[in-house]
């Protein structure tokens, strides 16, 4: 009876062993998410020290947008990147909608995306007035897009990535900060169904689970 409590003692041990192994090998491997930043953005129609008329009806909205990838040891391939753009506290109508191509970005590597985007339902009268005002005016930016790490020699599958932010505009048609605004998620960090939480509370488990079949 002693033998087969010390057997089964002895496999619990190890397979419980063997699981912290690929779990630890598994979170070292585990990529983290790319970042995204307005690095400029720029609304002509917006600059009232512009010199003519024309250039204060140009509606174009000029923009780059900065990806970094924190990894070191995965690249990403992003698949097409949308980008839906809001003006103030509306964001059932956007004012702009844009595409970019897919593309790939190396380990560690950042990514810059120059754009401009024709914007239409901008009020731009009261836009003008809240940038002159002082407090500017804000454009909602959000990302959309799907995307694959390649962890070594084989990619994982497709994540979803949504982000967005809020860039204020003064009355030079410039973003007001120097500093880019970074894009952030409203959803919360799952690590593969659980949170971090959950995953270290699983492990302490089986380390009391492992403890207690030890004696």
């Amino acid at each position: 009876m002693a033998d087969d409590r010390t057997c089964f003692s002895c496999c619990c041990s190890s397979i419980f062993s063997l699981g912290l192994a690929a779990l630890f090998l598994w979170l070292s491997l585990r990529p983290s998410k790319p970042t995204f930043y307005i690095e400029s953005f720029y609304v002509p129609a917006l600059n009232k020290t512009a010199s003519n008329d024309g250039q204060r009806r140009n509606t174009t909205m000029e923009f780059e947008l900065l990806l970094k990838n924190r990894n070191k040891d995965s690249g990403i391939f992003y698949d097409q990147l949308n980008l839906t753009i809001y003006h103030g506290g509306d964001l059932s109508h956007p004012v702009a909608n844009l595409s970019i191509p897919a593309f790939r970005q190396g380990k560690k590597k950042k990514a810059h995306r120059r754009e401009a985007v024709a914007a239409a339902g901008v009020p731009w009268e009261a836009a003008r007035r809240e940038a002159a005002a002082g407090g500017g005016t804000v454009f909602r930016v959000g990302v959309a897009t799907l995307l694959r790490y390649r962890i070594v020699f084989w990619k994982t599958r497709r994540y979803g990535m949504s982000v967005a932010g809020n860039v204020t505009v003064n009355a030079s048609g410039l973003k007001s900060t120097e500093d880019g605004v970074k894009l952030s998620s409203s959803s919360p960090t799952l690590l593969c169904g659980l949170s971090r939480v959950g995953v270290v509370v699983l492990v302490v488990a089986g380390i009391f689970v492992n403890l207690f079949f030890s004696f």
